[in-house]
């Protein structure tokens, strides 16, 4: 500013003429001023409506000062604002930050309608939740018993249990014969449970030796 004030600059028709923001003490009545505000708003909004105004190129206030005023305007408080506060700038200034406040108190009171319905989907939410923990657990327990279940059909599980049980009837008619030559059975019963035996032997090795050719192929 003391810059400025020890070389103040010459009025030139053009700053005078071309320049959007008119102060009080030079040209323009009270509605050019505000149709000029208007015209830069629309040229500096952004898309969402807000206006932001530009930077003036030029004072025409200054221009017009001589080199005691300016000064004093440089030393004196109570002047520069005075000078401040009567142009275009912060007006608008204050008028954006009114709409923003306004835009925002706006948007907050339509966040509010949609509370309850928020809470209820929370609600919603967390009991689904709980609900998909609980049969994901049920869903478990019947994952093993089924793996149980599928294991007794095994194949070859199937095969082994077969062999074993032809072999342990080999192994009680071998016994019953000893019992039998011992004389500790008589012959008729040995005759028959004998036959039985060995029957059921020969059907149940039948079985499986027709079961493992087939799991070969």
């Amino acid at each position: 500013m003391q810059q400025f004030v020890q070389n103040p600059p010459q009025v030139n028709a053009s700053s005078n003429s071309t320049t959007p923001y008119p102060g009080n003490s030079q040209g323009g009545s009270r509605d050019s001023r505000r149709s000029s505000i208007s015209k830069t708003r629309q040229d500096s909004a952004d898309d969402d409506g807000v206006f932001i105004p530009p930077t003036p190129d030029s004072f025409p206030e200054l221009d017009n000062m001589t080199l005691e005023e300016l000064k004093t305007l440089q030393s004196d408080e109570t002047e520069f604002r005075k000078l401040f506060n009567s142009q275009n700038v912060p007006t608008m200034v204050r008028e954006m930050h009114e709409q923003i406040t306004k835009s925002n108190q706006d948007q907050a009171r339509k966040n509010l309608q949609f509370k309850e319905s928020i809470e209820q989907l929370q609600q919603d939410v967390l009991a689904q939740q709980t609900e998909a923990v609980e049969q994901w657990k049920e869903f478990e327990g019947l994952s093993k018993r089924h793996k149980t279940a599928m294991a007794q059909f095994d194949p070859l599980r199937l095969l082994t249990q077969l062999e074993a049980s032809f072999s342990s009837l080999d192994d009680e008619s071998e016994m019953l014969s000893r019992e039998f030559l011992d004389e500790e059975v008589p012959l008729s019963d040995f005759i028959k449970r004998e036959l039985d035996l060995r029957k059921l032997y020969h059907l149940r090795r039948a079985k499986a030796e027709r079961f493992r050719s087939q799991l070969k192929h």
